[in-house]
């Protein structure tokens, strides 16, 4: 590309970049904004576009939150935005966006690489959704139990939902991979560590991957003698 051109396309990048920053601090709450921070920052990490999608749904949850998409797409490399443009939930925008047939040619882009997190993989392991949980006091119990992490050389799964919790009222089930909450990622935390984190807060919202039917939870590892916090079991 030539340099003219190099310095006319990060010059539109910046302003596309402050658009969008001026566009969030106006139509997200700092909860929100942090919390997108967090999915974006592990976009960029591993480059999952299902997971990014998911994650937006959750965080731009009304119509007018919806808009920031056709600024998020600006940030998104060529090579995902297809896939990007065939899942994002345009059409429930305030202001429905239709992204362009042709992407510029001269667009820069960044070499991506593939790893477990790609979308080939999320289509084999089940599904991604987000689950938010709010406890209205600290004594409040969540409604669900965890097994597994690092230390058991396991993935943290679910291993109980309390009938009428407030877990079971978002829909998770026994089984669900935790994959991360509030943007931290629990994919290779340890039981421990996973039990404290989850104890110390009061507004979750969790990324899992859907369990797989007929999983058996109960032969993954062996149980042993378990304490309670605030609704979560350690084994």
């Amino acid at each position: 590309m030539p340099m003219a051109a190099t310095d006319e396309f990060e010059a539109a990048r910046k302003r596309q970049l402050k658009e969008f920053q001026r566009n969030a601090q106006r139509l997200l709450t700092e909860d929100d904004r942090d919390f997108l921070h967090y999915v974006l920052k592990e976009y960029q990490t591993y480059k999952s576009v299902d997971k990014l999608v998911v994650a937006l749904k959750s965080c731009l949850d009304s119509p007018k939150k919806l808009d920031l998409l056709a600024d998020i797409r600006n940030l998104i490399p060529l090579a995902h935005l297809s896939r990007f443009d065939s899942i994002a939930p345009y059409k429930k925008m305030l202001h429905p966006f239709t992204p362009p047939n042709q992407v510029a040619p001269d667009r820069k882009t960044q070499s991506l690489k593939r790893d477990h997190h790609d979308s080939s993989s999320l289509d084999s392991a089940g599904s991604f959704r987000v689950i938010s949980l709010v406890k209205t006091s600290r004594e409040q119990s969540l409604g669900f139990s965890i097994r597994g992490g690092r230390e058991h050389n396991m993935p943290l799964c679910v291993s109980q939902v309390d009938k009428n919790s407030l877990a079971s009222k978002q829909n998770l089930c026994v089984g669900d991979q935790l994959i991360e909450v509030n943007g931290i990622d629990l994919e290779h935390i340890t039981h421990s560590s996973a039990v404290s984190l989850f104890s110390s807060l009061n507004k979750l919202k969790m990324v899992v991957r859907t369990a797989v039917k007929n999983q058996n939870i109960e032969n993954e590892s062996p149980r042993s003698n378990s304490s309670t916090s605030n609704g979560f079991t350690t084994w």
